[in-house]
């Protein structure tokens, strides 16, 4: 991802701008470089005919499971589920994360990663390696991507209850730019950041919120924060 701001972690928009626009969809995208956030984030799921498709559940409300239908059904079905090429159309300039959501215990896991390869084919195929970052929390997953096209920039998603010494190591170790820890891990103080610094990775942690939080994650000397609200955000950071 590019360069951080010298005075504040880089503003990107979890889902989009979703505190004020339905999540994952074209018009989140659009409000989120409307409000001026350096990037979005956002969820990539596979369809049955290998599209990429941007949602964060496993299934659709009301329509089942994304990886047992087709494009063209779940278009039909529900149109505002944006495909990753209109997804980063509406992004315009923005950075884009784009999260791979291929979880071991999910129905549909894809042991063969091949969301991977479809997701690296995509980056390398639209030019983007300098404006996306691929990540997951399954490791072998974004460690696909990386075997796939090492060019990419890539990320380690942590969840809040995992250990997160063991993950800077296993980011360093597997070539990642990024450790992406949930916002919790920085409650231990400005160590973590220091940690990850200190093994050569940027640090963007999520989902943070609250104008005493985003506050907090800055001194602590974070690269980027994930926010639901990044018109809140720049606002605290513009103080």
């Amino acid at each position: 991802m590019a360069t951080t701001p010298s005075d504040r972690p880089l503003v990107i928009a979890h889902r989009g701008a979703s505190a004020t626009a339905p999540e994952n969809t074209v018009e989140a995208f659009r409000m989120a470089e409307a409000v001026g956030a350096d990037g979005v984030e956002l969820d990539v799921r596979t369809t049955s005919d290998d599209v990429l498709v941007v949602h964060h559940d496993v299934r659709v409300r009301g329509f089942g499971p994304i990886w047992n239908h087709t494009f063209d059904q779940i278009r039909e079905a529900h149109p505002s589920i944006p495909t990753l090429d209109e997804a980063f159309a509406a992004c315009g300039g923005l950075l884009v994360n784009v999260e791979i959501k291929n979880h071991p215990g999910e129905p549909g896991f894809d042991p063969e990663h091949r969301v991977s390869d479809l997701v690296a084919a995509w980056v390398v195929a639209n030019g983007a390696t300098d404006r996306v970052v691929v990540s997951s929390f399954t490791r072998d997953t974004v460690g696909a991507v990386k075997a796939a096209a090492p060019t990419i920039l890539t990320g380690q998603l942590v969840a809040r209850g995992a250990l997160i010494d063991q993950w800077i190591e296993l980011a360093a170790d597997d070539g990642h730019q990024w450790i992406l820890p949930h916002s919790r891990h920085l409650r231990r103080g400005p160590e973590v950041v220091q940690a990850a610094h200190d093994a050569g990775l940027l640090v963007g942690t999520w989902t943070v919120d609250s104008r005493r939080w985003l506050e907090e994650v800055r001194r602590e000397g974070v690269d980027a924060v994930v926010t639901n609200d990044p018109a809140r955000a720049l606002e605290v950071y513009s103080a």
